[in-house]
């Protein structure tokens, strides 16, 4: 999910597993934008958003109290899938 802030700056909160997550909140930052959370229940990617100061939830956990503070905010949603090879 992504907002603009006041400075024109999109924030996120990113939810999934698998590496393809690490690399769309590596081009957020990239691009100057800011993710403000990160959902998952993959453990190298709880480490990683750990590793760059991102607030981090576990699928498992409260995840409606952790995203309360972004989704009072005008909000698009935006869900990243990867590929499930076992169902080609």
């Amino acid at each position: 999910m992504g907002n603009f802030s006041p400075a024109g700056v999109l924030e996120f909160c990113l939810m999934g597993e698998g590496s393809l997550l690490i690399q769309c909140a590596e081009l957020v930052i990239e691009r100057g934008h800011a993710v403000r959370g990160i959902v998952s229940i993959d453990p190298t990617i709880l480490d990683w958003a750990t590793s760059q100061g991102i607030p981090t939830r576990e699928t498992s956990g409260d995840v409606s109290g952790f995203l309360r503070p972004v989704l009072r905010r005008r909000i698009r949603w935006k869900r990243v899938q990867t590929p499930n090879p076992g169902l080609s």
